[in-house]
C-alpha cells in the first residue's frame, strides 16, 4: 500500500494535545515519571497516572501538602470501595468453606453407605 502525499493539500497531521504546554524534556520526564508508577502501582489505570502527574507537576507544593492531609483527616467517598472488595473476598471465602463442607459430607456418605 503507498502512502499518500499530503503536501500542497492544507491537510497536517493531529498533534497530541499538550494543555500544559510540556516541551520535549517535559514529556520525556513524564514518560519516564509514567513508567516508574506503572512498575510500582500496576493496578493504576494509565489514564489516572497522567492526571495524577500533571496534577503534581503543575499544583504548587503547599496545595499538594493540604490535599494530603485532607486524605488523611476527612472521609473520603471511595472508602466504600474498599468494603466492596472486603465483602466480596469474604463472600468468596465463605462459598469456598461451603464447598469444602460439601465435599466432607460427601466423603462421610460415601464411608457410611450402605454395602450389598
Amino acid at each position: 500500500m503507498k502512502a499518500i502525499d499530503i503536501t500542497g493539500t492544507g491537510l497536517s497531521r493531529k498533534e497530541a494535545d499538550n494543555p500544559f504546554n510540556y516541551n520535549d524534556d517535559d514529556n520525556a520526564k513524564k514518560r519516564l515519571a509514567l513508567k516508574t508508577m506503572k512498575e510500582l502501582w500496576p493496578e493504576v489505570p494509565d489514564m489516572y497516572a497522567s492526571w495524577i502527574y500533571d496534577m503534581c507537576v503543575n499544583t504548587p507544593e503547599d496545595e499538594l501538602k493540604k490535599i494530603m492531609e485532607k486524605t488523611e483527616t476527612e472521609p473520603s467517598r471511595f472508602l466504600g470501595l474498599e468494603d466492596v472488595k472486603r465483602l466480596k473476598k469474604e463472600q468468596e471465602q465463605r462459598e469456598k468453606q461451603t464447598t469444602e463442607q460439601t465435599t466432607e459430607f460427601g466423603a462421610v456418605l460415601q464411608k457410611n453407605s450402605v454395602l450389598e
